[in-house]
């Protein structure tokens, strides 16, 4: 009888890992949802996400400071049938000022970055960039501001692609 009892559960595990895979929900849920419909047709992932931010202003004996920063991730992850994947993201912002009798001095600047990959019955493909600027208030009213940028990219089939970017300007 215990053997019946194996064949019977086998049977409906393999009705039910087939309905998963040709995008049919089975007659059964499995403990870890099995049957909800996924990117890749798969199993299922994880994925998170946090930010955080901090500022700053004092007065003291004439002299102003002030800062502040701000930070966000952010990632994904899943697998399955059809194949896994992957992605992260971040950006980030950062300034001062402090200005005294003498003159005035600050800097800011942002960042971002993202990547992301899958893998499948297609091949392999994926993405990488960052960016960025960076800005000097200088003393005597001069500002000096750079930015920059890198990508990069494969797509099915193998091909990579990739770009950049930079500049610099004074004022």
């Amino acid at each position: 009888m215990a053997r019946v009892s194996s064949r019977k559960a086998l049977i409906v595990f393999v009705l039910g890992v087939t309905g998963v895979m040709a995008g049919v929900s089975p007659l059964f849920q499995f403990p870890f949802q099995w049957n909800q419909p996924r990117q890749f047709g798969g199993f299922g992932g994880a994925s998170g996400a946090n930010a955080a931010s901090n500022a700053l202003s004092q007065n003291v004996g004439g002299f102003d400071f002030s800062s502040s920063n701000a930070n966000a991730n952010a990632f994904n992850q899943q697998f399955g049938f059809g194949g896994f994947g992957s992605s992260a993201a971040n950006a980030q912002a950062q300034s001062f000022q402090s200005d005294g009798p003498f003159g005035s001095f600050g800097a800011s600047a942002a960042n971002a970055a993202s990547q992301g990959f899958s893998a499948g019955p297609g091949g392999l493909a994926g993405s990488a960039g960052f960016s960025g600027s960076q800005t000097y208030n200088l003393l005597g009213g001069r500002k000096i501001s750079i930015a920059y940028s890198n990508g990069f990219s494969l797509a099915n089939g193998g091909r990579p692609t990739g770009s950049n970017g930079f500049s610099i300007t004074q004022s």
